[in-house]
């Protein structure tokens, strides 16, 4: 599981790159959320990782929306590729691909937080050990804060002058958003004692993200 997490964070942390490369100037806070999700990675195995992982990909399956590419920025390598309808489609089908594999990992790696907790299970099978310490709990708490901060970034833009500033509040509130929804999945799914927590993240994450750029209409029509 170390050496998946390893490969995906050196993949985040180039994509994260690429990002800053082709549209940083215009949305310098685009790739943050790839670099710090690929950074995390290699702080050591952790299941929750692996879907934050899948998270980010489902997110970025939004961009050819052209509200959310307004806010978060136009996807580097439709940028660099000028892609056209076929190859998005392509683009859409390997990240679709990526995703599926990051979940399906999270789902077979956090048996090594063992089953003793487990609930569903067969009683008959024996329980597995903790075989990996189960930091589900921390991963609880910063869903928890990126959601909050998410949402109060969204509250923070209504009192910054300008559409730019305004609209660098609102892209922080998406990348704080993208990362309480994956870190907030991941430990929810997991055998954790503040899946409360974990899912107060996702849900305000997830509002924060869909309603960014919607309030982005609202403050450059003010």
């Amino acid at each position: 599981m170390g050496r998946a997490q390893q490969v995906w964070g050196g993949l985040f942390l180039l994509f994260g790159l690429l990002t800053y490369l082709t549209v940083g100037t215009r949305h310098p806070l685009a790739g943050l959320s790839w670099i710090i999700l690929g950074g995390l990675c290699f702080l050591g195995p952790q299941p929750p990782l692996l879907m934050a992982v899948a998270a980010q990909l489902g997110f970025s399956l939004l961009f050819p929306l052209p509200r959310i590419a307004l806010l978060y920025g136009t996807d580097p390598l439709t940028a660099i590729l000028g892609a056209s309808a076929v190859e998005i489609a392509g683009i859409l089908l390997v990240r679709l691909v990526l995703l599926f594999t990051a979940a399906n990992q999270f789902f077979f790696y956090r048996l090594l937080y063992g089953t003793a907790s487990a609930t569903g299970l067969d009683p008959d099978l024996p329980p597995i050990p903790e075989m990996i310490p189960n930091q589900s709990d921390r991963y609880s708490a910063l869903a928890r804060w990126f959601g909050l901060t998410s949402l109060l970034t969204c509250g923070a833009a209504f009192g910054l002058r300008g559409p730019s500033l305004a609209g660098l509040a609102l892209e922080l509130a998406g990348v704080a958003g993208v990362l309480a929804v994956g870190l907030g999945l991941g430990a929810a799914l997991s055998p954790t004692r503040m899946r409360g927590a974990a899912l107060v993240g996702v849900a305000a994450g997830l509002f924060s993200y869909l309603v960014a750029p919607a309030l982005l209409d609202i403050l450059v029509l003010i």
